[in-house]
C-alpha cells in the first residue's frame, strides 16, 4: 500500500487507551484497588463450588486399566520405567553398595513387566555389574 506525500494517519498524535480494569481503576489509589479486589470475591461468599457433590471427578475415575490408552504389558521402555517411578519409593542409599549415589531403576530378572516386585533401585556401577554390562565397558577400556 502506497501513500502520497504529505498523507497523515488517521491516529497521529492519538494515544491508545486499554479497556477493562485500568478504566475502572482510573484515578484510584492502590489502596482503593485492593477494596475493589475484595468486593469482587465477597460476591462469591454464599455460592457453592461448581463441583461440590460430585465425586470421581478427577479421582481414579480414569486411572490405570480404566483409561482408554491403557496399553497393558505391551508397554514400553520408558513409559514402564515412569509407571515404576510412580508407585516404588527411591531409597536414599544403594541397596546394594550402600552409597549415596544416583540410583536407577533396574529390572531384577531382565523382564520388563508391571510386576513392582521385579523392580529395584541400584546405584549406575551395580546396575553395570547386575547386568553384566561391566565387564564388557572393562574390555573395551582396556583397549582405549
Amino acid at each position: 500500500m502506497s501513500f502520497e506525500k504529505g498523507y497523515i494517519p488517521w491516529n497521529k498524535g492519538k494515544r491508545y487507551k486499554s479497556p477493562g480494569i485500568s478504566n475502572a481503576l482510573k484515578g484510584k489509589t492502590p489502596k482503593n484497588f485492593i477494596e475493589f479486589r475484595k468486593k469482587g470475591s465477597l460476591a462469591c461468599i454464599g455460592r457453592k463450588p461448581w463441583n461440590r457433590g460430585i465425586k470421581g471427578v478427577t479421582k481414579g475415575i480414569n486411572l490405570g486399566e480404566k483409561n482408554g490408552w491403557w496399553v497393558g504389558d505391551n508397554i514400553k521402555y520408558i513409559g514402564l520405567h515412569v509407571w515404576v517411578r510412580r508407585r516404588l519409593t527411591e531409597p536414599n542409599l544403594c541397596p546394594s553398595c550402600g552409597e549415596n549415589k544416583k540410583l536407577d531403576l533396574c529390572s531384577i530378572n531382565g523382564k520388563y513387566k508391571r510386576n513392582l516386585k521385579n523392580w529395584e533401585y541400584l546405584c549406575r556401577k551395580c546396575h553395570m555389574i547386575k547386568d553384566g554390562r561391566i565387564k564388557g565397558w572393562r574390555k573395551y577400556s582396556k583397549m582405549l
